[in-house]
């Protein structure tokens, strides 16, 4: 029988989010600026890679897939919390410009300008802002970009599945190959994160076939132990170096990180089915996807505080993610409390956004039944 979840790949979701959330808080002489996190951004190759791979797992080879069910399923997952951050920073325009108008203070970039600008709201509100050369891929919610075009690829993953069936696992290997040459050669244009995408997540599809071929080998518990281990130890140093073309790199070793951890035969899948990295993978979407709206907010509070008592936190021009209280065990400190902070409000988000949605569609489709 298939396995329902991979526990080992769901807690990796869940540092990997982490990772990206240090990547983008700026603290001076913290933690925060270790090489390693200055170079975290790769780990949305891992959510493109894993999205790829377990939806290949649960849709790839199923039989009589509706695409409204499967699409509304996907929407549901990720469309309430994306609306309920865009929503957050939408308002956080209109604080910016009621305290620049009435009160002669930034507390944030310029509002409704550039990546914040009016004509940024409906390619953001259709998860399309990754997808034309029209719209500002990094624009309000910042790290919504990948939800757009994960949204996206899930459609593509269906119409293959439909349209090439017995040659579908070529197509998505065929569509990584090309996606991937797209991005050596620098030809993406205004496509390059759409595109950026697509070579992950199609990879991480055609690693599920590889993977589905040879499930029956896992290893012993030391081979596994081994391998795992050294597969951690070579993610590290390859994110700690920033060579060239990482996220390429990092890609092609995410894959093979991908399928080995679904085998979960070593003591760092072991280490990762305990509890307190499950949760970690069960808040991951809420944690990538809420952070940055709290360092939005956060960025304010302190414009307040520097204004109030003619004090300095933010450094840098216009710079929200950026701080110091002018100490490294301060700022370490302010770290922690960032991080408790996040954690806390995506188990809310998690509870209250992302799980009622889903009870709601589930209920809504047993009545239609």
């Amino acid at each position: 029988m298939p396995k329902q979840r991979f526990e080992a790949l769901d807690a990796f979701r869940g540092v990997c989010a982490l990772s990206v959330m240090f990547f983008h808080m700026r603290w001076a002489d913290a933690v925060t600026e270790l090489d390693f996190f200055r170079s975290a951004w790769v780990f949305v190759e891992f959510f493109f890679v894993l999205s790829g791979f377990v939806l290949a797992h649960g849709y790839g080879f199923k039989q009589n897939t509706n695409f409204k069910d499967f699409m509304t399923a996907r929407f549901v997952r990720l469309y309430p919390l994306h609306f309920a951050m865009f929503s957050l920073v939408l308002l956080f325009q209109f604080i910016s410009l009621a305290a620049l108008k009435l009160g002669g203070l930034s507390i944030g970039p310029e509002p409704f300008v550039g990546q914040y600008g009016i004509q940024q709201i409906l390619p953001n509100l259709t998860l399309l802002q990754s997808w034309t050369p029209y719209s500002y891929v990094l624009s309000f919610n910042e790290t919504s970009w990948s939800i757009s075009v994960e949204f996206y690829s899930y459609a593509i993953l269906f119409l293959s599945i439909v349209l090439f069936r017995s040659f579908k696992a070529l197509s998505w290997f065929l569509i990584s190959l090309l996606s991937f040459t797209v991005i050596l050669l620098d030809i993406g244009g205004a496509f390059d994160t759409a595109v950026r995408g697509l070579s992950c997540f199609f990879g991480g599809a055609a690693t599920y076939v590889i993977y589905r071929k040879i499930a029956y080998l896992k290893p012993t518990f030391l081979v596994g132990s081994v391998l795992e281990l050294g597969l951690v130890v070579a993610v590290y140093f390859l994110i700690q170096h920033q060579i060239d073309n990482i996220q390429v790199w990092s890609s092609f070793l995410f894959f093979v990180v991908v399928m080995a951890f679904a085998f979960e035969s070593g003591v760092v899948s072991q280490l990762l089915s305990h509890r307190p990295f499950q949760v970690l993978g069960q808040l991951s979407y809420s944690i990538y996807l809420i952070h940055f709206v709290i360092i939005l907010y956060l960025g304010a509070v302190f414009a307040v505080i520097e204004n109030v008592f003619d004090l300095t936190i933010r450094l840098g021009p216009k710079t929200l993610d950026y701080n110091t209280f002018g100490s490294s065990l301060l700022n370490n400190i302010a770290v922690a409390v960032f991080v408790c902070i996040v954690l806390v409000c995506s188990k809310f988000t998690y509870e209250h956004i992302e799980m009622r949605a889903q009870r709601y569609y589930k209920n809504r489709k047993k009545q239609t039944n």
